[in-house]
């Protein structure tokens, strides 16, 4: 005769937060990611710069999302894996502004009518807003992001 297998829970019970407590860490979240944020200029940025916001947000909670994965390409690591394959060096101290270079990757996406490239693009640039208005609230600035 069989015995059954013991039961065993693959996913444990989650932990149940008082909807405050929940929101309180959220916002607790958001404050640490503003400040860092604030601490750069998308429009701005050197590609070492990159690298130290994307580390900092991520150990401040932001997920690695194909965003933060886009952004981080832009970054000195990255820059210097493609520079080891080129052959070609970068300086990584040379400042650029992000949101000019992802329109212009828009505009390119537009031209080639590829439409999977324009959404990543325009998905990005959201991005790039998101960061750019957080920095500007932080630091209390009003700016059009139009």
């Amino acid at each position: 005769m069989d015995t059954p297998l013991p039961k065993t829970e693959i996913f444990p019970p989650a932990k149940s937060e008082s909807a405050p407590g929940a929101f309180s860490a959220i916002r607790a979240k958001r404050a640490r990611l503003d400040g860092m944020m604030a601490c750069y200029d998308i429009c701005n940025i050197t590609p070492r710069e990159i690298d130290a916001l994307v580390d900092k947000m991520l150990a401040a909670g932001q997920p690695l999302d194909a965003d933060m994965l886009m952004f981080s390409s832009f970054g000195e690591r990255y820059r210097g894996h493609l520079c080891d394959i080129t052959g070609q060096a970068a300086d990584a101290s040379s400042a650029a502004d992000m949101m000019s270079v992802a329109k212009d990757q828009l505009g390119i996406a537009q031209r080639a009518e590829d439409a999977r490239s324009v959404a990543t693009w325009v998905t990005f640039i959201d991005f790039l807003d998101v960061i750019r208005a957080r920095t500007l609230k932080y630091m209390g600035v009003e700016e059009s992001l139009a």
